[in-house]
């Protein structure tokens, strides 16, 4: 880590004396993008990386819109919706829609989605996006109705985002493993060049369909790569090869934001950083049973510090297990002062005076100095730490097969504002609850079973009070992610960690 730090501080430090070179490569009318992970997939259901998320944000369309300004939902390729009663909505479609293969959208591609997504032997990487959808029938060629297993009162934030359109005629015709490699969707860009771990081209779809909240994109076409390596990130920014890229550390983005020609923005997102403990031995006999060993971690770690020192910025401290601007989070829950004494006596009290050993799972890249942190201010209270730096969904894997005892983790809800995405997608006995506690599992889907707003509140906020009393999850701060592009483009972060390419123009 130190040396890769030397390595960015060198080049930084030889290319402020450098002529800066135009970097924006407008006269192909092409943005050049940088991505830290590999997007895995862009199927909207079979992937679970925030890159792949995004670009699928680029590629699909979903019923509708939500406004990321003002969190309005607007029409997309449904132009109304009522709720017939608790369980049943109805959608009026949007006629004229093509996908990029040509095919007409209407009412057959959104029943074939969600009664194609909701079997059980379908490879949905997260079953909790739609295992609240009981089916979904066709009224006329432009009317669909969708019934649900029970009340859903997030349901409209899941047809606004996660959930995007299938073409029925293609992916029958192609099938789903082949659909990875050549998705096609109604979103304002198409994808013309995939090459799976390396790049990804997406061309503006001048077919896309009159009054989509998207609008039509400035920039014709989008070139994304993935580069694991923030100097090669850096390399490429300074020599122009490179126009966008994110999640640069704050001090590297005020270097490069110092040379003129670059412009560094800061925002803080619904994402979280926390520690996941394995309360429930998936993964065998551990100390992490002990609720004394995992409220010593909670003593041991200086939040605020990580928050002053590493991530810096506009982000917080936090203490419950959801972002603040979800519905149905509270702050109202116990909170462990740091106390490095207090935090040896309860390791003492469990039967480990000299500590213990364990390993601990990380997603590693930017990441990874927080985790050495954690590593660090546990090692003072005599936990010996053995960090493995994997990517994400590895993590996850390892996470699902119940190998992991220990995981330093970040959670962005998949932007969904609502405590059913954040603790809810955690907690519910799924193949990623280390916890297993059927009290939370409940009152989570109390919450999540009532259109009754204070019946909601109230059941979520049991939930997440015995979370963080059984320290289930340590979290820690919200992030703050730095995005770093050239000075000729026209470029909006937003909150909800989605950057809309769709949205920006060369100035």
């Amino acid at each position: 880590m130190a040396h890769r730090a030397l390595r960015i501080a060198a080049f930084l430090a030889a290319a402020t004396c450098a002529a800066a070179p135009s970097l924006a490569d407008k006269a192909s009318d092409t943005l050049n993008i940088a991505w830290n992970a590999d997007p895995q997939t862009i199927d909207p259901y079979q992937g679970a990386t925030r890159e792949g998320n995004i670009i699928v944000h680029h590629v699909f369309d979903a019923l509708l819109f939500r406004d990321p300004d003002t969190s309005e939902y607007k029409p997309a390729l449904a132009t109304a919706y009522r709720w017939v009663d608790d369980t049943t909505l109805e959608f009026d479609l949007r006629r004229g829609v093509k996908f990029h293969n040509g095919d007409p959208f209407s009412a057959e591609d959104v029943v074939f989605t969600f009664n194609t997504i909701t079997k059980k032997d379908f490879p949905i990487i997260l079953r909790s996006l739609a295992d609240w959808i009981k089916g979904a029938e066709k009224i006329d060629d432009y009317k669909v109705r969708v019934t649900l297993n029970k009340p859903f009162p997030a349901a409209l934030e899941y047809f606004s985002l996660p959930l995007r359109i299938y073409p029925k005629a293609y992916f029958e015709k192609v099938g789903a493993e082949q659909f990875t490699r050549a998705p096609v969707g109604t979103g304002p860009y198409k994808v013309v060049e995939l090459v799976a771990g390396k790049s990804i081209v997406l061309e503006r779809f001048d077919d896309h369909y009159a009054g989509s909240p998207k609008g039509r994109p400035a920039i014709k076409r989008l070139n994304m790569r993935v580069m694991p390596e923030m100097a090669t990130q850096i390399a490429e920014l300074m020599t122009g090869g490179l126009d966008w890229t994110w999640r640069v550390t704050p001090d590297q983005a005020a270097k490069l934001a110092g040379r003129g020609n670059l412009v560094s923005l800061e925002a803080e997102t619904m994402r979280f950083s926390l520690l996941s403990f394995d309360a429930a031995a998936r993964a065998g006999k551990s100390p992490m049973q002990d609720l004394r060993v995992r409220r010593a971690f909670a003593h041991a770690i200086n939040r605020q510090e990580l928050r002053d020192n590493l991530v810096k910025g506009a982000s917080r401290v936090i203490h419950s297990g959801c972002y603040p601007t979800q519905f149905g989070c509270t702050d109202d829950v116990v909170k462990y002062d740091y106390d490095p004494a207090k935090a040896k006596a309860l390791l003492a009290e469990a039967g480990y005076p000299d500590g213990f050993e364990i390993t601990l799972l990380s997603y590693g890249g930017t990441f990874r100095i927080e985790s050495e942190a954690v590593v660090n201010y546990m090692r003072a209270v005599g936990v010996r730490i053995n960090p493995q730096m994997l990517q994400s969904p590895t993590v996850r894997q390892k996470m699902s097969n119940s190998e992991a005892q220990l995981v330093h983790m970040h959670w962005g809800s998949d932007s969904v504002n609502d405590v059913a995405r954040s603790a809810g997608q955690y907690f519910d006995f799924s193949p990623y609850d280390m916890a297993r506690d059927p009290q939370v599992r409940d009152w989570l889907l109390e919450a999540q079973s009532t259109t009754d707003s204070e019946k909601r509140k109230a059941a979520y906020k049991k939930a997440l009070q015995r979370i963080a009393e059984q320290v289930y999850w340590l979290p820690m701060t919200t992030f703050v992610t730095n995005y770093t592009f050239v000075n000729t483009l026209d470029f909006k972060p937003s909150y909800d960690e989605y950057p809309r390419f769709f949205f920006a123009r060369w100035k």
